[in-house]
């Protein structure tokens, strides 16, 4: 008796395990991720108190899984993380991903009391970063993060981040020059 030996019925049955295996995998793939790029900034909203309104940027393939919630965190023992939900702005006209996806701009804001003045690393993450980013190991599988140190100094007054004006979701080609400009301006007139 040969225990190797396989009946048609048995090859049958082992392939349908198998495609039954790879077709639960593809709803896993197909969902892929969204997130192609961010930014974040800040405007301190009194003069009273260092109270500032932190806002992201986010800019996401509509091809992708649904729009996540984010958290901030504010650089400082005692600082709870915050959860916020995303807001859309709507679509960047004519950017369209590799697939086609269009490019939908997403709004995350808080707001958050620092207790005196200082430097503060605020940060911001989210999971489902865009699968497939050739100059990083498993992409798909990092946290999207940004982070920005702050310098709160109550004699800069309702000074404010820099704003970046052109969104940068440029699609880049192979072996050739890749550049962006963030078009970044000052609403405060400061010199950048």
């Amino acid at each position: 008796m040969n225990l190797f030996a396989l009946s048609n019925k048995s090859v049958a049955s082992y392939r349908i395990i198998l495609i039954g295996f790879l077709l639960f995998c593809i709803p896993k793939w197909a969902q892929g991720s969204h997130i192609r790029a961010g930014d974040l900034t800040a405007v301190r909203i009194s003069e009273t108190s260092l109270t500032y309104r932190f806002t992201v940027i986010l800019y996401r393939d509509v091809g992708g899984v649904d729009p996540q919630p984010g958290i901030f965190e504010f650089g400082y023992a005692g600082a709870a993380p915050v959860v916020a939900e995303p807001t859309s702005l709507g679509f960047i006209p004519g950017v369209v991903d590799t697939d086609g996806d269009d490019t939908q701009i997403l709004l995350y804001q808080v707001e958050h009391t620092f207790p005196n003045a200082g430097i503060y690393r605020v940060s911001f993450e989210q999971a489902n970063r865009n699968f497939g980013v050739r100059n990083m190991f498993r992409s798909g599988d990092t946290r999207f993060y940004i982070e920005s140190i702050f310098n709160i100094n109550p004699v800069f007054g309702l000074n404010a981040s820099p704003v970046l004006l052109i969104p940068p979701v440029d699609l880049a080609a192979i072996r050739q020059r890749y550049i962006h400009n963030p078009g970044a301006y000052d609403p405060d007139g400061d010199s950048l």
